[in-house]
């Protein structure tokens, strides 16, 4: 799907505040980027959110654009990223409801609640053992849901550093927990023989 490009005078005025050349570049750019984001997230609702949020984030940051970069990829680049956020974010939301849901289930036995404890206390144990920038990045994503874009910005780092980071997190938080998740089992088989004794 490609966009046309705007005229670089529109862009000149855009870049200077003209909100004729804003409203120009909404007309253009408006319907294609509606169609696409809704290709994506599939929920009306959450299109209208991240298209109003796309031209506000373009608005704010139109004194950082140059006239020499093809501005259409740009807007383009803008609505993929904002929509793998609005994924991202749903992800989150319905593993967290999953787990409110999984946590509200009464447990029936000492060792469900002991076993999901200690799988919690695993968890924290192996985001702690990270280096101290993988351990920001990994939280900062995956805990609190911020975006690559986002989480650059924050700390002054490329996405790809920040792609990196959680690679390199997921692999030693999945090598740390297998590793440790062996114990888990034994006290678990051992609080089980000394009930049946």
């Amino acid at each position: 799907m490609e966009l046309q490009e705007i005229d670089r005078k529109c862009l000149e005025q855009f870049i200077a505040g003209d909100h004729k050349s804003f409203e120009l570049i909404y007309r253009t750019y408006g319907k294609t980027l509606y169609r696409r984001l809704f290709y994506m997230l599939k929920d009306a609702d959450q299109v209208d959110e991240a298209l109003q949020l796309i031209f506000v984030k373009l608005w704010m940051k139109r004194d950082e654009l140059s006239l020499d970069r093809n501005f259409a990829g740009y807007v383009m680049q803008m609505t993929q990223n904002t929509a793998i956020d609005f994924i991202r974010k749903n992800i989150k939301n319905r593993l967290l409801e999953e787990i409110e849901q999984a946590e509200s289930i009464s447990l029936e036995s000492v060792e469900d609640s002991y076993l999901i404890k200690e799988r919690r206390m695993l968890l924290e144990a192996a985001i702690n053992q990270l280096p101290a920038q993988r351990q920001r990045v990994f939280t900062l994503c995956k805990i609190e849901g911020y975006s690559y874009q986002e989480v650059s910005e924050m700390l002054n780092i490329s996405t790809a550093t920040i792609s990196n980071h959680l690679t390199l997190a997921m692999k030693s938080i999945k090598d740390f927990t297998s590793k440790h998740q062996n114990e888990i089992k034994t006290l678990l088989f051992i609080m089980i023989s000394l009930k049946n004794i």
